[in-house]
């Protein structure tokens, strides 16, 4: 299962869900984040019908975080959420259950059978909490791309933009019963950043898939370049999608006990507590990754020339 505020790089990242053979994704689930919920939708509808996969079901979730006014990335993104890319304007109108209900079904109806992957603010999520107090603990896994463990922020000083975006709804999901593995921003500049000669590579396989990887990311590049200094674009959502799908990639670790900032300074910090454990901790930090096997990764899946287009 897929939580996602769709823009470019989980577009990516349900992508390398879609490619691998391995993996079946049971539904998708939308919450406004970088792009409003209903432009997230629209989207991941898209990208599933271009890679093949327009049966999987997409569940529109949560307008707004719990408390806070929404904040998007379109700046980040484009107004689209996609780049240059180009989805269509206005989706096919469906009706489809509420993503946290739904969200609490698959997870009752699958219990200990299921991955649930997050790629966007934690709102959904922690309405599922609320709903079942046991949701966490009903899956395989969970991982989340949310948070930085080194306190280098992406839309603060100290805040990566998931947590920042809805930290009350973070702080019910990791105060909760059940694990949860975090990616961070951190683990994404060290594994995840595509420079120039990783572009070049991408557009010299000369697929429709490749050049579409490089299309969504287009304002992304100039972003990461111009305003966070990074030596390319980075991927961290792709990068928690591969830690689902390739436990392998991950080199370093450590279970800590963590909260997650509320007040102004710190709104979305992830405060880690690495004094003798005072409490079990509910948190896997995933710090270290293989940029080697990530990068394999996202070449294999930019070689298969029919996995966007719908005919995969």
């Amino acid at each position: 299962m897929i939580d996602t505020d769709t823009a470019a790089d989980d577009a990516i990242a349900i992508m390398l869900a879609a490619f691998d053979r391995d993996a079946e994704i049971v539904a998708v689930t939308t919450v406004a984040g970088n792009v409003p919920v209903e432009v997230a939708t629209r989207n991941a509808r898209w990208v599933l019908e271009r890679s093949g996969l327009g049966d999987v079901p997409v569940h529109p979730g949560a307008a707004s975080p719990m408390v806070r006014p929404l904040t998007t990335g379109q700046d980040v993104h484009g107004e689209s959420g996609m780049g240059s890319a180009e989805p269509p304007r206005q989706p096919a109108p469906r009706s489809e259950p509420s993503a946290a209900a739904e969200l609490v079904r698959l997870a009752r109806a699958h219990e200990g059978e299921l991955t649930l992957v997050t790629l966007g603010p934690l709102t959904n999520i922690a309405t599922a909490v609320l709903l079942d107090p046991a949701f966490l603990t009903r899956f395989d896994r969970v991982v989340s791309m949310a948070g930085a463990a080194d306190g280098h922020g992406n839309i603060s000083d100290v805040a990566e933009y998931n947590m920042w975006a809805d930290p009350e709804a973070a702080h019910i999901v990791l105060s909760a019963d059940g694990e949860v593995e975090l990616v961070g921003w951190d683990a994404s500049r060290q594994a995840a950043v595509i420079g120039s000669e990783e572009c070049r590579a991408i557009e010299a396989l000369g697929t429709e898939t490749g050049a579409f990887v490089l299309a969504l990311v287009s304002e992304l590049d100039r972003y990461c370049r111009e305003v966070q200094g990074l030596g390319g674009f980075d991927l961290p959502d792709p990068l928690a999608m591969t830690v689902a799908l390739d436990p392998a990639i991950v080199t370093g670790a450590e279970a800590r006990p963590v909260r997650v900032g509320l007040a102004d300074e710190s709104r979305g910090q992830l405060m880690i507590d690495r004094r003798t454990a005072r409490e079990a901790p509910r948190v896997r930090l995933l710090r270290e990754m293989s940029r080697d096997r990530f990068l394999a990764m996202l070449y294999e899946m930019c070689t298969e020339t029919a996995l966007v287009g719908g005919r995969r």
